[in-house]
């Protein structure tokens, strides 16, 4: 019987690790597809991401690239409030693993809400919402994953290629907000391109790194996840 539990969970953790993935990819794909429909020339070092999900562009419509872009945002964010918790069985050999894993889910739940709040709140209709919640998806999304690498690190069976990954995306996420911080200002073009393509950088390995986590959870709970390489 307990064998069957931990099988049955496996599967479902196994299901969500797979929609990580999905998660991960659709969004790069849908955004890219976005880009297609987008009104004009989208100017992509100049442009931010967020331009994508306007429902009008210079009065004209942008309906579907809107959708297409705020959906993929929506399914990133739901992606992200379901990996980390199912990563909490990994770590339960010790308490810091257990607490900081549980504090890590609660910052990725909160980091995925965020996220859903983004893409509904395009940002040429709800500015002020926009521009407040963003911000947050990068901060949450921070302190997810720097508190799960302290379990991955005390966890000797979870493997270290994946904690090496946490590790850096920690690193170049703290190295782009604070370039985007104490960088040159949006209001000049030089300042403009800069904080587009370090924002676009973060974006995408944001989730790069999503899309990889996910990938280790897929293989640590398979069969012979002693195998992983």
């Amino acid at each position: 019987m307990k064998n069957l539990k931990i099988q049955l969970r496996k599967n479902w953790q196994q299901r969500v690790f797979l929609f990580g993935m999905i998660g991960s990819i659709q969004f790069l794909v849908l955004s890219g597809v976005a880009i297609i429909f987008y009104p004009g020339n989208y100017l992509f070092f100049n442009e931010p991401l967020s331009y994508l999900g306007f429902t009008h562009i210079e009065g004209e419509s942008n309906l579907i690239a809107g959708f297409l872009f705020n959906s993929s945002m929506f399914l990133l964010g739901i992606s992200i409030i379901a990996l980390f918790p199912s990563m909490i069985p990994f770590f339960n050999s010790t308490v810091p693993e257990k607490w900081f894993s549980l504090a890590g889910s609660i910052f990725a739940i909160f980091s995925g809400i965020a996220m859903v709040g983004a893409a509904l709140t395009p940002g040429d209709i709800n500015y002020e919402a926009h521009i407040l919640i963003a911000p947050y998806t990068f901060l949450f999304g921070i302190l997810m994953v720097a508190f799960f690498t302290v379990p991955m690190i005390l966890n000797k069976d979870y493997p270290r290629q994946y904690t090496l990954v946490a590790i850096s995306y920690v690193f170049i996420m703290m190295i782009c907000l604070s370039l985007l911080s104490l960088g040159p200002a949006y209001d000049t073009p030089e300042g403009q391109t800069f904080q587009v393509t370090t924002q676009k950088l973060a974006i995408y390995w944001e989730v790069l790194t999503l899309f990889v986590l996910s990938l280790g959870g897929l293989r640590y709970t398979a069969p012979s996840h002693s195998d992983i390489i």
